[in-house]
Parts: structure tokens; C-alpha cells; sequence
């Protein structure tokens, strides 16, 4: 806040408890009294919340200084105080009671605390999915590489032995892919990787699907192999190239319009105070 901005605010807080103060007198001068402690009473609630917001909009500067998001217990432990901070202040204000000239200023207020709230999370789950959700892929190289080979092999004692080995090792393919998905299923993910989350996981389960029918057909001696080889190699081109990257991408850039629906929000309830100030002075 600039110091004209300050000395107004100021001016303005003045005009405020000096009308509380006073009480005014009359039904009408009761009804601005009442307005103007509540405003009082909100501006001191809101004023808590400056330190938890300056901690997170450092938090979300330091991940844009770094190209990207990283793991940070530090960052999250610090995004965790500024959360509890934010909701105390949320819970304050609520408990308020606002005369029924301030009632949309309330209601703006809250919603602008539901909104700051809820990017705090969003930032703080952001911060450490991208990490999780590759722990949980990792087995899938080395997977689809020894499948491969498998495949591959084509020397044997006899066509039922080579069919054989393939349909095992189909079969331990899928139970690396099951396991895969069941750990991507047990995270939490923030909204904007829904996508990319959500077409990996469909890779996943359409590779496991296909192995199992291609397994299935190796222990008939091949038979009716043909469609389920094209769907695991069709699942195969939809995993996880470049697909992690591109979503942490779009998370920062969605990141980056809901802060500026919050500036858009926070301008308001700025000129709706403004105005409802103008009003008891």
C-alpha cells in the first residue's frame, strides 16, 4: 500500500471511530454509528490477514522464480501457518454481525477470504504433486522396456514355450500397471492437473486392459492377438510423454488467472468500502 493510499485509509478509520464515538443521536446517526463500528471491527479482522497473504504471495513468488514446482517441506510448512492464519481471520469475520447496510461489503469479504483460502491450498498441494505423482509412474519405464523384450524374444525351445514366456510376462506387466494406477488413484490432486491426471490414468488402465487380453491370447497360441497388440500400442503413445510437463504448465497459468480474479475481487470490496465509508461521514 502506497503512503496516499495509507493516509487515506487512515482518514478514513478516523471518520469511523469518531462516529462511533459520537453515537450521532438521532435513528438515522444510530444507523451509521452501528455501520461504522462494524467497519472498524471488519478492518481490524481484515488487517490480521496481511501477514498470512504476504507469506503466501512470497511462496508463489519463489515458485515462479523457479520455473516450476518444486518440492519444498519449507514452502508447505510455511503455506500450512499462513492457512491457519487466513481461516482464524475467515472464522473472526463470520462470527461478526454486520448491520444490514453492510451486509453485501460481509458478504464480499468472506467470499474474497474464500477465494484467498482456497489458492492457498491449491498452491500448497501444487507445490509437492508434481513429485508424487512421478514417484508413482517411476516402475512404468523399466516395465514397458522389460515387456518389450519380452516381446521381442523370439527364440525358444518351441512356439508354445516362447508363447508362454510372453503371456507371463504380459501377465507381471499388468500387475505393475494395476499398482501404478491404484497409487495415482490414492493421491490428491489438485485442480488444474485434473487433466493431465485424468489421461494418464486412462493410459494406464487402457494398457493393462490390452495386456491382459494380449496375455490371454499367447495362452490361446496367439489366437485373436492382433487387436489387443494395436491397443496396447495405441495406450502406449497416450502415456506419459511430455504429458507431466505440459500440465505443470498449465497449472502455473491457471494459478496465475485466479490471482487475478482475486485482484478483481479484492478491487471491489476496496470500492465497495469506500463507498459505505462516504456514507457515515
Amino acid at each position: 500500500m502506497g503512503a496516499r493510499a495509507k493516509r487515506r485509509a487512515a482518514a478514513v478509520s478516523l471518520v469511523l471511530v469518531t462516529l462511533v464515538a459520537a453515537g450521532c443521536g438521532s435513528s438515522s446517526g444510530s444507523g451509521r454509528a452501528a455501520l461504522a463500528r462494524y467497519m472498524v471491527r471488519a478492518e481490524r479482522i481484515e488487517l490480521q490477514m496481511k501477514a498470512p497473504v504476504a507469506a503466501v504471495t512470497a511462496v508463489g513468488l519463489r515458485v515462479s522464480a523457479a520455473g516450476g514446482l518444486r518440492p519444498s517441506p519449507a514452502l508447505q510448512r510455511r503455506l500450512s501457518t499462513a492457512l491457519a492464519g487466513l481461516r482464524a481471520s475467515q472464522r473472526g469475520l463470520a462470527a461478526l454481525p454486520a448491520p444490514r447496510s453492510a451486509q453485501k461489503l460481509r458478504s464480499t469479504a468472506l467470499r474474497l477470504d474464500d477465494e484467498q483460502i482456497m489458492l492457498t491450498r491449491e498452491l500448497s498441494q501444487m507445490i509437492g504433486y508434481p513429485a508424487r505423482f512421478q514417484a508413482a509412474i517411476r516402475p512404468l519405464h523399466g516395465a514397458v522396456q522389460t515387456l518389450s523384450a519380452a516381446l521381442a524374444q523370439r527364440a525358444g525351445p518351441s512356439v508354445a514355450t516362447i508363447y508362454s514366456a510372453r503371456a507371463a510376462a504380459l501377465e507381471a506387466f499388468t500387475k505393475v500397471v494395476d499398482r501404478i494406477a491404484a497409487r495415482l488413484r490414492s493421491l490428491t490432486v489438485p485442480s488444474v492437473f485434473l487433466p493431465g491426471y485424468r489421461a494418464e490414468l486412462s493410459a494406464l488402465t487402457r494398457m493393462g486392459s490390452a495386456a491382459a487380453g494380449l496375455a490371454g491370447a499367447m495362452r490361446r497360441g496367439g489366437a485373436g492377438g492382433a487387436a489387443p497388440l494395436r491397443s496396447l500400442q495405441r495406450a502406449f503413445l497416450l502415456g506419459t510423454s511430455g504429458a507431466v510437463r505440459r500440465s505443470e504448465i498449465a497449472a502455473v497459468r491457471a494459478y496465475d488467472l485466479q490471482l487475478q480474479d482475486l485482484t478483481t475481487l479484492a478491487a471491489r470490496l476496496q470500492q465497495e468500502r469506500l463507498q459505505l465509508s462516504a456514507s457515515v461521514s
